[in-house]
């Protein structure tokens, strides 16, 4: 009996981290669709844990109507902010955690590629949406990665907020609640 006691224990404060990320991104999600919101856009979720969005997430994480245009988002969000992340092309990214930022160099840090499924930004289009004009946006939330980089034609460079990425425009949530000033 002793014994389920220790793992329960042990697996509670496991779960303390992914508790606290989640309802941190809960916050983060309802301050953003409060502000935009406020700006005159329609907010509309693909699901119930639509801020919980995975780079490995196949389907759109929600729409926003603004303007008589849509923009379709998908989230992109760690637990950890020892991140560096590398979009490649539509069906690979390149990934690597850190344990201690503060002795890593970022140019001698070694990327593992994975490969995804290209997003889909019209699984749940809502009919109001249908017709409209689409934007794609990639929406990389906090924590935010320690380097986010693009690799093309065999050069990599650094990505900043409102610049291309295979599938989408890039943002972190301050640059893509700009857009509706």
């Amino acid at each position: 009996m002793l014994l389920i006691y220790i793992f329960a224990i042990v697996l509670i404060f496991s779960l303390v981290p992914y508790v606290i990320s989640m309802t941190k991104k809960a916050s983060a999600a309802a301050s953003m669709k409060r502000t935009l919101e406020s700006r005159g856009c329609k907010i509309i979720p693909t699901g119930p844990l639509w801020y919980m969005g995975t780079v490995t997430g196949k389907k759109c994480d929600f729409y926003v109507i603004f303007d008589k245009r849509v923009i379709a988002v998908k989230i992109v969000t760690f637990i950890s902010p020892n991140v560096f992340l590398q979009f490649i092309d539509k069906t690979s990214y390149a990934l690597a955690e850190i344990k201690n930022k503060a002795t890593v160099d970022k140019n001698s840090v070694t990327l593992k590629t994975h490969k995804k499924r290209a997003y889909d930004f019209k699984s749940k289009l809502p009919k109001m949406a249908s017709g409209l004009p689409m934007a794609k946006v990639i929406l990389v939330t906090e924590p935010h990665p320690l380097q986010i980089t693009m690799k093309s034609n065999d050069s990599v460079r650094a990505l900043h907020p409102g610049e291309k990425t295979p599938e989408g425009d890039y943002h972190t949530t301050d640059s893509f609640t700009y857009l509706f000033k």
